[in-house]
């Protein structure tokens, strides 16, 4: 069951209507929420910020992740410390990625990849990612340095998958 969440609210800062609770981080927040303001984060630009909520925050199941990940699967190429190979990136948001390899970098290690969605043209690049987890043949991926331009075509890809996702 998808959260309709994201489609509700405007972000504040690219008034985009993709934005999702976001997890509580600061001691204040709890008094916020005596006044009804609650946490959201733009799924597209990462702001974060406040939205007042009469009656309270639906009662749903927090994700652990904060950004909503959605089903793909781009061809990739990576290379990184003593790794180079090819994969398919299953998942992914603005913040990071699931991919599927047959060679698999050790948790921690950093790569830089390169994947072709099926309508942007060059391929995105990203420059840095982390290994942060993975299993057998998938890993999870951290991005932490993407370039403006290919940012920007991250995040147009990113929202029409998640749009197209919302529908199905």
């Amino acid at each position: 069951m998808r959260d309709n969440t994201a489609k509700k609210y405007r972000c504040k800062r690219c008034a985009m209507r993709f934005v999702r609770p976001s997890h509580k981080q600061k001691a204040f927040e709890s008094l916020l929420r005596c006044f009804s303001f609650y946490p959201f984060r733009c799924q597209l630009c990462r702001h974060r910020f406040y939205l007042m909520q009469q009656g309270g925050m639906p009662k749903t199941k927090m994700e652990k992740r904060e950004y909503l990940r959605v089903p793909v699967m781009f061809p990739v190429t990576f290379s990184g410390e003593k790794c180079d190979g090819e994969g398919t990136l299953s998942n992914f948001s603005i913040q990071g990625c699931t991919m599927e390899s047959s060679t698999r970098p050790r948790s921690g290690s950093t790569l830089s990849l390169t994947f072709q969605t099926e309508e942007y043209r060059p391929p995105i690049t990203i420059d840095l990612a982390v290994v942060r987890s993975g299993l057998g043949r998938r890993f999870g991926l951290e991005f932490l340095k993407v370039r403006a331009g290919d940012e920007e075509r991250l995040r147009r890809a990113y929202y029409k998958q998640a749009s197209t996702e919302s529908v199905a």
